[in-house]
C-alpha cells in the first residue's frame, strides 16, 4: 500500500501565517481574532481555519481552539450589549 506524505508546509495564503500559530499557538488565535473583532483588519478568520486544520492534525486540541472562539465571541457581544446600552 503508497500512503501520501503529508506536506511540509501549508499550501497558500496559509503558509504565511503558519510561522505564527508555530511560535505562539492557542495566544495567536486568541489574540488575532480578539482584535479583528475591533475592528482592525488582521487575519482573524484565516488563523481560525489555520487552527482548524491543526487541530484535525493533532497540533492543537480541538476542545481548547473552540472554547478560544467562544470566549472571544462572548466578548464581542460584551462590547455590542455596551454600546446599545450606553448609547
Amino acid at each position: 500500500m503508497i500512503v501520501a506524505a503529508m506536506p511540509v508546509h501549508l499550501p497558500g495564503v496559509l503558509h504565511s501565517l503558519e510561522p505564527t500559530l508555530n511560535n505562539f499557538g492557542y495566544l495567536a488565535v486568541l489574540g488575532l481574532v480578539l482584535i479583528e473583532d475591533f475592528g482592525v483588519p488582521v487575519p482573524g478568520e484565516t488563523v481560525l481555519i489555520l487552527a482548524a486544520v491543526y487541530a484535525g492534525a493533532g497540533r492543537l486540541n480541538v476542545l481548547l481552539v473552540g472554547l478560544l472562539v467562544f470566549i472571544v465571541v462572548l466578548a464581542a457581544g460584551g462590547v455590542a450589549l455596551r454600546f446599545w446600552f450606553l448609547r
